[in-house]
């Protein structure tokens, strides 16, 4: 899920992106220059998309990529904060539009920003995960007037929370439903044990990938996992994603799971 789609979520109030929201816009490579080494992306509405989005939020369109665009800085503002080693004291305000950083680092902030920011952090992330010197230096994502988000090898470094993982093992119920055989990653659909909700997931220690590949077939499934922990930031702790380390009933491996 991307930076945009997170903060339509934010201001629809929704959890998931349905398959008919998600035709509502696009994003698009509009410039590619292989010598470059950039990749420029841009957001692309529907005309359509203009006609549905006042009825459906008061910001319309605009609203949508200008809050995207504020939760970007806002993250990257307290991110670069706490990278110097100074603690930003936040504080959401209703009446202010988007957010004020006065004396000793406090900042005011529109709650809907402070909201949204932790949930684009991870996408912040993947996005960052493009950056490669040499091939791509720079990811951006902006309107037709040039203005928008830049992403470079600085901000892959800034975007990177350092994680904990739990020491005991907890037992869910899942639907797995992506899974990569190689790099023994994919997302799955949280259903009992924890709050509901999409996570990606890692398969760790020397398990074999034939049940998880069959567990793909199944609409649920119990698992033991560990949980990997970070925290956002603006302070907040989050699922990172769900650790894999076997099923119930089953003996672990008996190699190391790190």
């Amino acid at each position: 899920m991307n930076i945009v789609d997170r903060s339509y979520l934010t201001l629809t109030g929704k959890d998931r992106l349905s398959k008919k929201e998600r035709e509502k816009y696009k994003i698009i490579a509009y410039k590619f220059d292989p010598g470059s080494l950039h990749i420029d992306l841009a957001i692309e509405f529907y005309e359509i998309i203009q006609q549905v989005f006042p009825f459906m939020m008061p910001v319309g369109a605009a609203g949508l990529w200008n809050l995207t665009k504020s939760s970007y800085n806002f993250v990257k503002t307290v991110t670069e904060l706490r990278a110097r080693g100074e603690d930003p004291l936040i504080q959401e305000d209703n009446s202010i539009q988007s957010y004020i950083i006065g004396d000793n680092n406090k900042i005011m902030v529109n709650p809907s920003i402070s909201i949204n920011a932790d949930k684009i952090e991870e996408s912040v992330g993947k996005i960052g995960s493009f950056i490669s010197p040499g091939t791509v230096d720079r990811v951006a994502l902006k309107d037709l007037e040039e203005d928008g988000i830049s992403i470079t090898e600085e901000e892959k470094r800034l975007f990177n929370p350092e994680t904990t993982i739990s020491e005991d093992t907890e037992t869910i119920v899942v639907k797995i439903y992506r899974l990569d055989v190689e790099s023994k990653k994919g997302k799955l659909y949280i259903l009992e044990g924890m709050e509901p909700k999409d996570s990606p997931f890692q398969i760790i220690g020397d398990q074999a990938i034939g049940p998880y590949i069959d567990a793909l077939k199944t609409d649920q499934i119990k698992v033991n996992i560990l949980r990997e922990m970070a925290v956002s930031l603006t302070g907040k702790p989050y699922l990172k994603r769900v650790l894999l380390v076997g099923f119930p009933g089953t003996k672990p491996s008996q190699g190391k799971l790190f």
